[in-house]
């Protein structure tokens, strides 16, 4: 669990931005996390989806980094989706919405500015 949340903290202040797959490694750690019962699936599910939604609404981080870890919210989001909407539909109406609003916020900015606002050379 430690090792989630220190590699989450990395995510969340996109420490090395040039290194997508540390997300990965972090939303599987988690997913692993929740399938060995280390944490319960519901509570790690929600957790992923809010730090992943955190980064991407960020725009002190760099766009490139913002579009990874939307991008990868994906998977987390769709397994509550499917697990909320068993138990709180409202929730997951709110939570999808969240994801609308980042993915047009991210599609609001211009191409010209995804280069410089990536912080790639």
């Amino acid at each position: 669990m430690a090792r989630w949340q220190r590699i989450g903290l990395g995510v969340r202040l996109a420490y090395d931005p040039r290194r997508p797959e540390l997300v990965r490694l972090w939303i599987g750690i988690g997913m692993k996390l929740a399938d060995d019962g280390g944490a319960h699936e519901l509570v790690v599910l929600q957790r992923l989806l809010a730090l992943l939604m955190q980064v991407a609404l960020d725009e002190a981080l760099p766009w490139y980094w913002r579009n990874v870890c939307l991008e990868l919210s994906a998977r987390p989001q769709a397994r509550l989706v499917w697990l909320l909407k068993r138990h709180d539909p409202l929730q997951a109406e709110a939570m999808a919405a969240v994801v609308d609003l980042a993915r047009a916020r991210l599609d609001d900015v211009p191409a010209a500015a995804r280069g410089a606002l990536a912080g790639l050379p």
